[in-house]
């Protein structure tokens, strides 16, 4: 078996087993400072996601809320990313990095979000089909 077969043997038994095996994290959650497989809860940008969720299913569109996050100063997923220097090789100033409506939707469509295999229900608290965006797509 070769090295990258291995790999991808190794990785579709973590995420059967329901363990976390990529590299960053998603915007509203970090890894368990005990097992880097094992995804806990950010208490910093948690909420944010709830409202993203919150917004959708209340009609707002995803580049209104991408918007009023940005209007706000909400730190958008790359940005949370420099600063905790998750990230490497940034190019160009801090603004660059701000909400757009397609940030918005994928996390509209992560199936984490909508359901955490490790958790009863997933950051949103919403119960639906998985890549399903609430209320439609982009606008």
């Amino acid at each position: 078996m070769t090295i990258t077969a291995e790999r991808r043997q190794k990785n579709r038994g973590l995420h059967e087993n329901g363990e976390y095996n990529a590299g960053f994290t998603l915007y509203g959650y970090k890894k368990a400072s005990n097992d880097k497989h094992k995804l806990v809860i950010d208490e910093e940008t948690a909420p944010i996601v709830k409202e993203i969720f919150s917004m959708k299913l209340s009609g707002v569109g995803t580049t209104h809320i991408a918007k009023c996050l940005n209007d706000r100063g909400v730190p958008s997923p790359a940005e949370i990313g420099k600063q905790r220097n998750l990230r490497q090789k940034w190019k160009g100033n801090f603004e660059k990095y701000g909400w757009t409506a397609s940030t918005v939707e994928r996390i509209l469509r992560e199936e984490i979000y909508w359901y955490n295999g490790n958790a009863k229900d997933g950051i949103a608290g919403c119960q639906g089909q998985a890549g399903k965006t609430p209320g439609g797509g982009m606008d």
